[in-house]
């Protein structure tokens, strides 16, 4: 607790090691993308904090040209991640139950039941 006083009497908004670690692993935090002028930007509901390694995996997945559906390795690959996803995220709002599987219309689980 003291050196979050510390930290707090001196102006800071967060330890130096934590803002360091910040920086590395988001973009676009000390400097606007499009004016290129600084600045501190914290502020997650315009999109622009965003996590470097969810854009490397979006990107990786975004590059290949196929999609999922239409048989073949890769259209497998993309339909696995998409089930993956599914039971990744899968909530109480999604299952109506897990005993007697029914997906809700507004989930995009529509072709497996929850993880158990």
């Amino acid at each position: 607790m003291s050196e979050m006083n510390d930290i707090i009497k001196n102006g800071q908004l967060m330890p130096a090691d934590l803002t360091a670690q910040i920086r590395d692993k988001y973009y676009h935090v000390d400097v606007d993308p499009f004016t290129k002028s600084k600045r501190l930007f914290f502020d997650n509901s315009g999109g622009s904090f965003r996590l470097k390694d969810a854009s490397e995996a979006f990107r990786n997945v975004d590059d290949l040209p196929n999609c999922g559906g239409h048989g073949g390795a890769a259209s497998d690959y993309l339909d696995s991640l998409r089930v993956q996803a599914c039971k990744d995220t899968a909530t109480s709002a999604c299952w109506r139950s897990a005993a007697r599987w029914q997906p809700r219309p507004s989930c995009c689980c529509s072709t497996s039941p929850p993880p158990v």
